[in-house]
């Protein structure tokens, strides 16, 4: 998925693993919950910038359609 997210504090740093992985906290729920433990930590791959005082469209909800066999 690729697109806008919010930070889960304006604090949040981004952080850099030794195998070069970045992950960062975002606020983010899962079919409209939000996790128990903490906000959503996803993980960087490719480019990204920090843009404060963004307006527009972010990704707030992680939801699918239920499989069906």
């Amino acid at each position: 998925m690729s697109g806008f997210f919010e930070l889960a504090s304006p604090d949040t740093q981004l952080k850099v693993y030794r195998n070069g992985t970045r992950k960062i906290e975002v606020k983010l729920g899962w079919y409209g919950v939000k996790p128990p433990t903490s906000w959503a930590n996803v993980t960087i791959l490719g480019t990204h910038q920090i843009l404060e005082n963004f307006v527009g469209t972010v990704f707030h909800n992680i939801s699918g359609q239920r499989r069906v066999d």
